[in-house]
């Protein structure tokens, strides 16, 4: 429950704060559109980062940092494998905002 307490609102100040933060950052124009695509996807993802890092967490204070490992050993194999079939296999890039 703490998990989703933290990330939801995380997630929606993420999403709607993106804007403010690249302006901030001085975004140029060229890559205003899909740099804020790129924040919201980011930002969409912050229960699953959260989640994964409780759970990692707890695994090391009991003792079991194996699972924690493997876990990420295999979630960082399938992301390269499908950056690379994604990218290079369809031609996809960042999503473009509607």
């Amino acid at each position: 429950m703490f998990v989703f307490l933290c990330s939801v609102p995380l997630t929606v100040a993420g999403i709607f704060l993106g804007p403010v933060i690249l302006r901030f950052m001085q975004t140029p124009p060229d890559a205003w559109n899909l740099s804020v695509a790129y924040l919201r996807i980011f930002f969409l993802g912050t229960l699953g980062n959260m989640g994964y890092n409780m759970n990692a967490g707890i695994l090391r204070g009991v003792g079991d940092s194996r699972a924690s490992l493997l876990f990420l050993l295999v979630s960082c194999l399938i992301n390269i494998v499908l950056d690379v079939v994604f990218v290079a296999g369809f031609q996809m890039d960042v999503a473009e905002p509607r």
